[in-house]
């Protein structure tokens, strides 16, 4: 079944099938959260909270955007960090 890298991995290709709509990444832990989100035409909006301490409250928003083309290669990545 896999854990979180494996489920969004999948969200990710759906992404990369249907070109629109949402994949998040928000774990139990979340020191780091990122959201894909696809346009329709190939363009992919990935935005992203990264946290070190939370105790701290210091934090690292981020943001670009990419070519659906490198979806199959994140999700690919993102299964081998989580084998089932």
């Amino acid at each position: 079944m896999g854990g979180e890298l494996a489920r969004f991995a999948g969200e990710i290709r759906r992404l990369h099938r249907q070109l629109h709509g949402t994949a998040k990444l928000e774990p139990l832990e979340p020191n780091i959260c990122l959201t894909f989100t696809g346009d329709g035409k190939g363009h992919v909006t990935v935005q992203g909270i990264a946290q070190n301490n939370f105790a701290g409250r210091t934090e690292l928003r981020f943001g670009f955007t990419i070519d659906q083309t490198y979806l199959e290669e994140i999700a690919n990545s993102l299964n081998h960090a989580d084998p089932a």
